[in-house]
């Protein structure tokens, strides 16, 4: 065997490997890079060069970075430069599969070692220049992060642009955006790193509060938990842990007291509840409305009212606030806030009948409210009986017929037709029933309210007269009754005997 065909068959079938290669890299210009993957793992598998694997691998691991599987073009580029050290292109690759992965010293230690082999290779210059750059806005980020948290986030988010993976630059993210209140975000974002590392103590712990302040407070005891037995001598960690349990007990007392019916515990559990974290935004929202369900059962609707108004400033999205602060507006008699609050819970919960039949009761409570309140008018509670509205007829229509009040008669006239109409719809049973249950919102049109007067009264004039057209000036009075204005009322024996035809009811 000649000693070309020995090393031929020493290096495998090198013509075959390059062919494979030239096939990957036609993959690779055409942006098939599974295609380039699968031809540079063929060629890798037909040679026994180390130097032609050491191509083939390198050609693999950029096929790998233009698909960010950074860690296995990495492991391709070490490969590569074990089994031919010259490989700087290797090198190169190396460093920014490090710097991508967050390994920034890795990746500074790769670009230094082309720059020791080729001081001129400008490649090199620009990678570690750039992890200068990214090591000042990491520094920076760290300074700025109490005064201008928002600084800090941009500054955070620039260095993973270009270093996604950057542990440090991620819990610099976290820690701005917890400083901004910003819980939610830091949770989401933490989660990833807990999972590739469950010993990050530092991720560990400030999810943990983050959890805490939205009111996942199992998780995040536990995360507190393990942070403390990773680092015992974490105090932070330990100081929220037994303050997230503190705040659990509290709210617990103060739902038992509540159920209990002892409103007032109650309201003091809460209220130390409240004082312990004000950032804790979903918990506190939540003992917000339980206080004021609270202070709604001992009839202080105005703190109550209160109680609603922060929850809903924490939570505008908590669907159980609304539908107890309508209550409370219904209570205080607040009905277009009620019917407000009532179709907000609608939108929040479109398919709930219990909702919708709250709002159609609130809309008719506006209307009823926005409409003559006819026992207000008599000065009588809802509940008057019959003659309760007779009496209350008969004492406010004479005090405020237009003929007592020459001086203010517009006023007086107002009066007296409210009174009139007042008493037409609530003498009559059914026009009562009718009113009272909100059926007939609209006035009633065309009352005569001298003619209820004259009927009620029975034809016998009050004010000392004979019944005019609208005002009873003229005329004797069949009872023998006058009214002087400016002085008391006079009664004549015409029909058998002076008297009040009030039974002895004065003005």
């Amino acid at each position: 065997m000649s000693t070309e065909n020995a090393s031929t068959q020493d290096n495998g079938d090198v013509a075959a490997a390059d062919a494979r290669k030239d096939e990957g890299n036609a993959h690779y210009k055409a942006q098939r890079y599974d295609d380039a993957v699968q031809c540079y793992t063929e060629a890798i598998t037909l040679t026994k060069s180390k130097e032609k694997q050491s191509v083939y691998f390198g050609n693999r691991a950029q096929a790998y970075m233009m698909q960010n599987d950074f860690r296995n073009a990495l492991s391709d580029c070490e490969t590569a430069i074990a089994l031919d050290p010259s490989n700087l292109k290797c090198y190169l690759r190396a460093g920014k599969c490090h710097q991508k992965l967050g390994d920034l010293a890795s990746a500074r230690s790769r670009f230094s070692e082309v720059h020791y082999r080729d001081p001129m290779n400008e490649e090199a210059r620009a990678g570690k220049s750039t992890l200068e750059r990214l090591e000042m806005q990491m520094t920076r980020a760290s300074e700025v992060m109490q005064a201008t948290p928002e600084r800090a986030l941009a500054l955070s988010e620039s260095v993973l642009t270009e270093a996604p993976l950057c542990r440090r630059a991620i819990l610099l993210k976290a820690q701005a955006l917890f400083n901004m209140k910003k819980f939610s975000e830091v949770s989401l974002l933490l989660s990833n790193v807990i999972q590739e590392d469950r010993t990050c103590v530092e991720a560990l712990v400030l999810r943990g509060v983050a959890l805490f302040k939205t009111n996942n407070v199992k998780l995040a005891i536990s995360h507190l938990t393990t942070a403390i037995q990773l680092d015992p001598e974490n105090t932070y960690a330990a100081g929220f842990l037994k303050k997230t349990k503190l705040q659990e007990s509290l709210k617990n007392d103060g739902n038992t007291h509540y159920s209990a019916g002892r409103y007032n515990e109650a309201i003091r559990a809460y209220s130390d509840a409240l004082a312990l974290d004000p950032d804790c935004i979903s918990i506190n929202s939540v003992l917000y409305a339980n206080r004021a369900q609270a202070y709604s059962k001992i009839g202080n609707n105005e703190a109550a009212l209160s109680d609603l108004d922060s929850a809903l400033s924490l939570d505008p999205n908590y669907l159980k606030a609304y539908l107890r602060r309508a209550a409370v507006h219904t209570e205080l008699e607040h009905f277009q806030d009620a019917v407000y609050d009532l179709e907000k819970a609608k939108q929040m919960d479109p398919s709930s009948r219990d909702i919708a039949q709250k709002l159609h009761e609130a809309k008719i409570a506006l209307k009823k409210a926005s409409r003559k309140d006819y026992y207000k008018i008599l000065e009588i509670p809802k509940t008057a009986t019959d003659e309760d509205i007779r009496k209350a007829y008969r004492k406010l229509a004479v005090k405020w017929h237009p003929d007592k009040h020459q001086d203010n008669k517009k006023e007086a006239e107002a009066h007296f037709k409210d009174i009139g109409e007042a008493y037409h719809v609530l003498s009559d049973q059914q026009e009562k029933a009718r009113y009272d249950s909100g059926v007939d919102l609209d006035e009633p049109q065309n009352v005569d309210t001298d003619q209820i007067f004259r009927m009620f009264f029975g034809g016998d004039n009050p004010l000392g007269g004979g019944f005019g057209r609208s005002s009873f000036g003229d005329g004797g009075f069949p009872g023998g009754f006058s009214f002087s204005f400016g002085g008391s009322p006079q009664f004549s024996s015409r029909r058998g005997g002076g008297g009040n035809p009030f039974g002895g009811f004065g003005f």
